[in-house]
């Protein structure tokens, strides 16, 4: 999908002739890490932001709703590593038509970005296409094509046009941000691996600490579990400063999603999916079922989301190490498993 596809002829020739009379929407509204005051970019409050992404809102747009909805759910999350997102409202073809008061607060737009939406007054149309004119020159000038996010980078205004995280072509939420925070270049790796949420290996728990993205139906995650489970002693033997520290995520397919928020309620739940494995099928044991607790599916979501951005979605197991004042990544399974857990100090 591109941003001006679902911006038919119509809704330009519109534009152009109501742009002449239409009142600018108020700069207040607007706190878009440098775009044009005549945008208007919607925000939750908060302060001390180290960076801004601008989520491009297509109305109506099945995504576009998904990624918001995933965002509320998750702005504390992107506050505490310093990151703002601010969300850009834009019509498209097959809109069915958007009320005005939805684009006077970030509160009033997440009422109007729920499924099944139905307009009211349907007075919005016109600010809308006032702020696709207004974008749609900003994006011109600065050569944005086909976007679903913008910022502002040391090298000037950038932009993504790639919404779709998971393998599968659909939409994943946290992995999407993830990417952006990564394209990004400006996120505090220090804070994402504070964010994440871990199951401690017994047996290997010394201060340094060593941090692997695990997927319940991973195929190499399996094998490296079960090494390390069985060989947790002689690690610790051989590396007594090392701690190991599981990091459950699902990546694969959609159902390792709740496999991994299970996980995340400890060891055991992890040894229940690796002891009752299927090799043939490539599939852990947890079930992926719905009925995950809530706590658990928010804490998968906020480890796909640093995954993401740390290690660039490299895939699962990837090794990441946080010693010696620097984070190190290595994808994927090390070769000499042994070795290379006994030379990480």
């Amino acid at each position: 999908m591109t941003a001006f596809h679902h911006c038919s002829l119509l809704l330009r020739r519109r534009a152009a002739a109501l742009l002449a009379a239409l009142v600018l929407l108020p700069a207040s509204a607007h706190a878009g890490g440098g775009l044009p005051d005549d945008v208007l970019a919607l925000t939750a409050s908060r302060s001390g932001a180290a960076a801004t992404i601008d989520m491009l809102w297509y109305a109506g747009n099945a995504q576009s709703r998904q990624l918001f909805t995933w965002y509320r759910r998750h702005v504390a999350d992107l506050d505490a590593i310093g990151v703002a997102v601010d969300w850009i409202p834009l019509p498209q073809s097959e809109m069915s038509g958007i009320d005005a008061d939805c684009l006077r607060s970030i509160a009033a737009f997440a009422r109007c970005n729920a499924r099944g939406y139905q307009p009211d007054a349907n007075d919005g149309f016109d600010r809308l296409v006032q702020n696709f004119q207004a974008f749609d020159a900003f994006a011109a000038e600065h050569a944005l094509h086909g976007l679903w996010a913008v910022w502002n980078s040391p090298r000037g205004w950038t932009g993504s046009a790639s919404v779709l995280a998971a393998q599968d072509g659909s939409v994943d939420s946290a992995l999407t941000f993830g990417m952006f925070l990564r394209k990004l270049g400006l996120h505090d790796q220090r804070a994402l691996v504070a964010s994440l949420h871990t199951v401690r290996q017994p047996g290997v728990d010394g201060p340094d600490l060593l941090y692997i993205f695990w997927d319940p139906d991973c195929a190499y995650c399996h094998r490296d579990f079960l090494r390390i489970s069985d060989e947790a002693a002689e690690i610790h033997a051989r590396n007594p400063t090392l701690g190991i520290r599981w990091v459950p995520v699902g990546v694969l397919r959609p159902d390792s999603q709740p496999k991994a928020a299970r996980a995340l309620a400890g060891y055991a739940a992890m040894q229940r999916d690796e002891q009752q494995y299927d090799p043939d099928r490539e599939s852990g044991a947890l079930s992926a079922a719905p009925g995950v607790a809530p706590q658990l599916m928010a804490a998968e979501s906020e480890n796909r989301l640093a995954y993401a951005a740390l290690t660039g979605g490299s895939g699962t197991p990837s090794y990441l190490w946080d010693g010696h004042g620097h984070v190190t990544l290595l994808p994927g399974s090390p070769p000499d498993l042994m070795a290379y857990l006994a030379g990480l100090r």
